[in-house]
């Protein structure tokens, strides 16, 4: 499989200092930059909900592909579901 990065822009991405990730003019996606590997899992977590909100108020199924791990976003999205009745 070929890569989807540069080498260079991957060198260059790498020399760029973590305080100035967030908002980066070249980046391609959103990058956030969390304290801890909680706020982490919880951020993911509202991000899920968000998406299935979204989805459901649209009228459209939400199918979400996850990986295997780490998995600590998972007890704070089954308490937010659960709380807000989210189906």
């Amino acid at each position: 499989m070929a890569s989807l990065i540069d080498p260079h822009d991957f060198i260059t991405w790498c020399g760029v200092p973590v305080e100035a990730l967030e908002g980066h003019p070249q980046a391609k996606v959103p990058i956030r930059i969390l304290p801890t590997w909680d706020d982490v899992h919880r951020q993911f977590a509202q991000d899920m909900i968000q998406e299935i909100k979204a989805r459901n108020a649209a009228g459209q199924p939400t199918r979400l592909i996850l990986a295997c791990g780490p998995r600590g976003q998972f007890p704070y999205f089954t308490r937010m579901v659960n709380e807000e009745r989210i189906t």
